[in-house]
């Protein structure tokens, strides 16, 4: 920048200290460095989480099994007996929008004590039920997992509340996974070294 060439070997020296000793001696990048001053501890550099990346229709398992909610309690506590191959179910209507979720622990609830004489439309209630949209990025369905404690959140469509989809977290694990999969390439392409070559027998 100023044309005096002769000084450029020093500038490269000198910046090449700066960087060695801040890595030396700080734990700290320099973007972070000032905000960890002020008492803002931050642990990680800034990073992006993979899961906001990635939206939950394109983790969702589609026309996901879903419970009727003419179907009584009785036959719900046989269906999880016998047939059930899940933790917990979507229960919908005709039109097949969502009117809750029923789970094992809600049939060994029922089971434990007096099994309601009705339907699961009129033992269920979605007041809490958690949802998420298709376009909703999967790190919000990752806290809602976290938040309520249910491990498969029903995907809707916004308008009409339909079932379209179901995320659980073996889908967010994999979808991790993936991520690091891909990253871990990457670094191996990066950092490419020759394969060694195979032991002589």
């Amino acid at each position: 920048m100023t044309g005096h060439f002769e000084a450029l070997p020093l500038t490269i020296a000198a910046a090449a200290a700066a960087y060695s000793a801040s890595v030396l001696l700080t734990h700290r990048s320099i973007l972070t460095e000032k905000i960890a001053r002020r008492g803002r501890h931050i642990l990680h550099e800034y990073t992006v989480d993979p899961l906001d990346l990635v939206q939950a229709g394109q983790l969702m398992t589609r026309a996901p099994a879903t419970l009727p909610g003419s179907m009584s309690v009785a036959d719900a506590l046989t269906f999880f007996r016998e047939r059930g191959a899940y933790r917990s179910y979507p229960v919908v209507d005709d039109e097949g929008r969502l009117l809750g979720l029923v789970s094992r622990m809600d049939a060994l609830r029922w089971q434990s004590g007096d099994v309601p004489n009705a339907t699961l439309a009129e033992t269920l209630s979605d007041i809490s039920q958690p949802v998420a949209y298709p376009d909703s990025p999967s790190g919000v369905v990752a806290d809602l997992i976290i938040e309520s404690g249910i491990g498969r959140i029903p995907i809707v469509e916004p308008a009409t509340r339909r079932v379209v989809g179901i995320v659980s977290r073996q889908d967010l694990l994999q979808a991790r996974r993936a991520h690091r999969a891909a990253e871990t390439q990457r670094s191996g392409y990066i950092g490419a070294t020759a394969p060694a070559a195979p032991p002589v027998r």
